[in-house]
């Protein structure tokens, strides 16, 4: 469970809420190029101390981004001030001004005053806006909880196996209406997409394989930032021992980075101010000589999403809700290997993947899990994503709109996740059943669970939401078996929870959390669990033994017997 902590903001020091027009006044001082560069440091530097702290090299890049005496006013807080979602804005608003001439944040006119416009980041990531009922409280929540999921750091191994694996999948998936991802993209590119991951991975394994000394250099117990921010940089000959021909390599940086004018000309597009598209989709900042990882987890997503968003562009209308289908089927068995591969104690979960009615070849569910004490998981698996006019700009309708498309009933009226669900445990399940027997018997105990690949599955309010009208289709309804209110995951918080499945059934798992919060009104970082409060922090032994794997293939790709990626 994630501890929550409220970040210092410009609006406790000086004592008025920052806006975007201020904040963006304050960076037309600077030169876009440098300021991109220190963001992608800063945000570098972050995420290594949130995995390995070290209260020197903390206190030391504090020290080096704020002067007196607001600088002894953040350090004696002892509140966290750098966040990813900040680091992001603040590189974006620069990439979207792409200011040529100013200030270096990092020489001696620029030093000490910068951290003031990152605290004006912080006050921007917050929407402030009065509710008069509790329906549009819990909007404001989501709304403001969309973001934070969206750019919560993420397990680096996590989102490598999910790529791998998922790229598995669709190379042998016959594919949905002549789809066939892994094969338009090898004629488009020139290269396969084992590849492009590698050459991503390699991009990442760079930075995940330093740092301490390396990354933050000190004179006289002072960082120096303008060595830092050199560091962070690297040249095309660095990749140049690799089995890639020079068109391959070409074609990967095309896909993986862009220059200022690029940056800038699509971070203008963006539907909100934490929009960062531009950034996710081009994660490497190329200043004519260098490259620099404006962000890491930006550049380990493309393993995964890279090549089907590169197919999606180059699709028609009609192809690419076919090709978003095939997405969709991958997802699912996606998920069937994951809970395969993580229940290693059948007496405690057997997993059984798309169970179908008996005599039958119509499906119950998308997968379910069998448990003891006659309880069983039913499942619905969905890959698609709430679309980013929706997911960041500032009307909880749209996000609902979206969310009832995807999980309740589409455009066209046809039913989707829990209607799915709610009209299979009714037919099955029911005082008379319309079908006679399934695959998982007769369980007293269901738990109905939706898993979906977007992050907003993680977010608070939309559990909540779903679960209440899962309840009222399921309203009156004579049942021989006892349902449990709706789980609702993202697939992140699914490989989270499945770690804990060689300790103790699914069911218990869901149940930890039931039991402190009936209505389902937090989010799965956030909700209280019993049972993994007692379990404690395990590792996903199924995914670590699959990414170990995985290494010398990726690695293969690209260097002969293999890089130096990270184990």
């Amino acid at each position: 469970m994630l501890q929550v902590q409220f970040q210092f903001t410009f609006e406790e020091v000086f004592g008025n809420v920052a806006t975007i027009e201020a904040m963006r006044a304050r960076l037309s001082e600077y030169r876009a190029e440098s300021v991109i560069k220190l963001c992608s440091y800063l945000n570098f530097a972050f995420e290594w101390l949130q995995f390995q702290p070290n209260k020197k090299f903390a206190d030391a890049l504090l020290f080096s981004l704020f002067s007196e005496p607001l600088r002894t006013k953040v350090l004696d807080s002892g509140r966290p001030v750098l966040n990813r979602r900040q680091l992001l804005l603040v590189a974006h608003e620069a990439a979207r001004a792409a200011t040529t001439s100013g200030k270096n944040p990092v020489d001696d006119d620029g030093l000490g005053s910068f951290g003031e416009i990152l605290l004006m980041a912080n006050d921007l990531a917050h929407r402030d806006r009065p509710a008069e009922t509790t329906e549009e409280l819990r909007d404001r929540i989501l709304i403001n909880f969309i973001p934070l999921m969206e750019y919560m750091s993420s397990s680096l191994k996590y989102t490598v196996v999910r790529g791998y694996k998922l790229g598995e999948i669709l190379a042998t998936t016959r594919p949905t209406a002549g789809i066939d991802i892994p094969q338009l993209f090898e004629s488009s590119s020139g290269l396969s997409i084992d590849t492009f991951r590698a050459f991503c991975l390699a991009i990442v394994s760079r930075y995940v394989n330093s740092g301490g000394p390396q990354r933050f250099p000190l004179n006289g117990g002072v960082l120096d930032l303008r060595q830092a921010v050199d560091l962070m940089g690297f040249e095309t000959e660095w990749l140049s021992n690799t089995r890639l021909p020079q068109p391959e390599k070409d074609f990967c940086f095309s896909e993986t980075s862009a220059d200022l004018v690029q940056l800038s000309t699509a971070a203008k597009k963006a539907l909100g101010i934490e929009d960062f598209t531009a950034l996710r989709s081009r994660p490497l900042f190329f200043d004519g000589t260098r490259y620099f990882p404006i962000d890491i987890a930006f550049v380990t997503e493309k393993i995964e999403t890279g090549p089907f968003w590169f197919v999606q562009s180059r699709l028609d209308k009609k192809k690419r809700e076919d090709s978003l289908m095939f997405w969709g089927t991958s997802v699912e068995r996606y998920v069937h290997w994951l809970l395969d591969v993580c229940s290693t104690q059948p007496a405690l979960n057997k997993p059984i993947p798309a169970p179908c009615f008996d005599n039958s070849e119509e499906e119950i569910c998308d997968a379910a899990v069998v448990c003891p004490n006659n309880a069983v998981v039913m499942m619905e698996c969905k890959g698609g994503f709430v679309n980013a006019k929706a997911k960041y700009g500032d009307d909880p309708s749209a996000v609902w709109t979206e969310i009832e498309k995807k999980l309740i009933e589409n455009e066209k009226g046809e039913p989707k996740g829990i209607q799915q669900l709610a009209s299979s445990i009714k037919r099955a399940y029911a005082a008379v059943p319309t079908m006679k027997g399934t695959a998982l018997g007769n369980p007293k105990h269901i738990f109905p669970v939706i898993v979906i690949r977007d992050d907003i599955g993680a977010a608070p309010v939309v559990n909540y939401r779903l679960n209440q009208e899962f309840q009222r289709l399921l309203a009156n309804e004579r049942l021989s078996a006892h349902v449990m209110p709706l789980t609702l995951l993202s697939l992140r918080a699914l490989e989270d929870l499945s770690a804990y499945m060689e300790y103790a059934s699914f069911t218990d798992l869901l149940y930890g959390r039931i039991l402190l919060d009936r209505e389902m009104s937090s989010p799965y970082w956030i909700a209280p669990n019993l049972a993994l409060a007692m379990l404690g922090v395990r590792n996903n032994s199924g995914i670590t033994a699959y990414y170990k794997s995985i290494l010398p293939t990726l690695a293969g790709r690209l260097f002969e017997g293999g890089a130096a990626i990270p184990g």
